[in-house]
């Protein structure tokens, strides 16, 4: 993995929210397709926004660049459900950062965060054909349990006790 110093990783607060819509406009239409739930509008910023202070949500960000120039760059997130499931993440990186490692850096400190909180692992679904996110994923010690009822996407889970055995 390429860990570049240019690039932060730290938790999103309310003076990145500005940041968002450029960060949405650099994604790709592929990414977007595989970047889920978000519709890339001032409503997603808003519900982004109001996550922020809900301790069962947590957003991470990638940024590149020094002081009031800082871009956001990448953005994983994960948001609790109720009866104590794991929590569901989104992961997504602006496609001009690409193979970096900024994806398994975003992952490792949302896990950090996930197990700092308590939350016994994490899951997430991903579309079949997206290599690149399951290769960061099955390197983070994801593992398929399954597909969406629709078929289209893997189920994949990590549950952090498989590391304390």
């Amino acid at each position: 993995m390429n860990d570049r110093p240019d690039v932060i990783i730290r938790p999103l607060n309310d003076t990145d929210v500005p940041k968002i819509p450029a960060f949405f406009d650099g994604l790709s239409q592929a990414s977007r397709d595989f970047y889920h739930p978000y519709a890339f509008d001032q409503n997603a910023v808003s519900q982004i926004a109001e996550q922020l202070g809900n301790q069962n949500c947590a957003h991470i960000g990638a940024f590149h660049g020094d002081g009031d120039g800082q871009k956001m760059v990448g953005h994983v997130w994960y948001i609790g459900r109720e009866g104590g499931s794991r929590p569901g993440l989104g992961i997504g990186i602006v496609d001009a950062f690409h193979n970096r490692g900024i994806g398994q850096r975003l992952m490792k400190r949302i896990e950090e965060v996930a197990r700092a909180r308590g939350e016994r692992g994490i899951e997430l679904t991903c579309y079949l054909e997206n290599c690149r996110a399951i290769h960061v994923y099955t390197k983070r010690g994801y593992r398929v349990v399954g597909k969406t009822t629709d078929g289209d996407q893997f189920r994949m889970v990590r549950d952090f006790a498989d590391n304390d055995l």
